[in-house]
């Protein structure tokens, strides 16, 4: 009896300790944030390039992606290097020398000798003019005309084309047939129209589209960069484009963010300068944005009224 409940209690300690393991792992999905990190500049002396990555629990799992000269992609799990993906270049194939067949280069010698053109084909046979100019034993010429029995194949044929062209009547009725169908068509589409506006005036769908609006909102702002580095210089051939550009980036919020420095050039056309930007994304808060709205009463009654339609 005892051994029984020293085997109970070690399974129940095992057990603990799997289910403590899996909660764990679970927060850890949950809250641990994922980090990225994208960089890149455009200089002239310098060139184009382009550097991301994306880690996760303190990098243990680590994404790196870019350009530079030539594309790459690295997954590293460790620290160790599980997967890469390097464009390589297009080896080209040596090419093979000419097969020649047994006899044929003797015969291009015997050719050249005689001056005679190099045909591949051996001396009597260039001589005779090739057994193409043989007459063939056994094949008989038919002298029948090869205009016979066309007469009433052409009959025929005619026959057939005017059995299928429609007449005029046909092609009325047709036609009637045809925008019936049209008109029939726009009725259907007037009609689903119309119940898709009387859908969108409901106040629970209202309701439930300024609510979807607002967890959008959120989630751009949640996902969206917390640091932001851009230092650069722009301008076009015409200098009233130029000020108009910098009239209209001079309106957005994110031109006076910190760390943001954008020169226009009026003198002369160019666009150089390097950025960066750095975020992290949370599970648990894209997973508490779409808990918010599947569990609010207008959204239900907007999705059950949907399925009704």
């Amino acid at each position: 009896m005892q051994i029984v409940l020293l085997i109970l209690k070690i399974v129940g300690i095992l057990l603990l300790a799997l289910l403590t393991l899996l909660v764990l792992l679970l927060l850890t999905v949950l809250f641990v944030p994922v980090r990225y990190r994208v960089s890149g500049y455009h200089w002239p002396d310098r060139g184009t390039a382009l550097h991301g990555r994306v880690s996760w629990f303190l990098s243990l799992i680590r994404v790196e992606f870019g350009y530079e000269k030539e594309g790459y992609f690295r997954l590293k799990l460790l620290g160790i290097t599980c997967k890469r993906r390097t464009p390589k270049p297009e080896a080209s194939k040596p090419k093979l020398p000419e097969q020649e067949l047994p006899g044929q280069d003797s015969s291009r010698q015997e050719a050249s000798k005689q001056g005679l053109p190099e045909t591949g084909l051996p001396k009597k046979e260039q001589e005779t003019g090739g057994p193409a100019d043989r007459p063939a034993s056994g094949n008989k010429v038919s002298s029948v005309p090869a205009d016979a029995g066309r007469t009433d194949a052409g009959i025929a044929n005619a026959a057939k084309s005017a059995e299928k062209v429609p007449s005029w009547r046909k092609k009325c009725l047709q036609w009637k047939e045809n925008i019936k169908d049209g008109l029939r068509g726009l009725q259907e589409k007037r009609e689903k129209v119309g119940c898709l506006i009387d859908f969108l005036r409901l106040p629970e769908v209202r309701e439930a589209i300024k609510l979807f609006l607002r967890q959008i909102k959120g989630l751009l702002k949640h996902i969206g960069p917390r640091k932001v580095y851009l230092k650069g210089r722009f301008g076009f051939d015409d200098p009233s484009l130029t000020g108009q550009i910098t009239g209209i980036l001079s309106l957005l919020p994110l031109a006076y963010r910190e760390g943001i420095s954008v020169t226009p050039d009026f003198e002369e056309a160019c666009l150089e300068g390097e950025f960066s930007v750095r975020g992290c994304i949370r599970v648990a808060s894209l997973l508490a944005l779409a808990l918010k709205i599947w569990f609010d009463d207008n959204f239900r009654k907007a999705y059950q009224k949907w399925k009704e339609m």
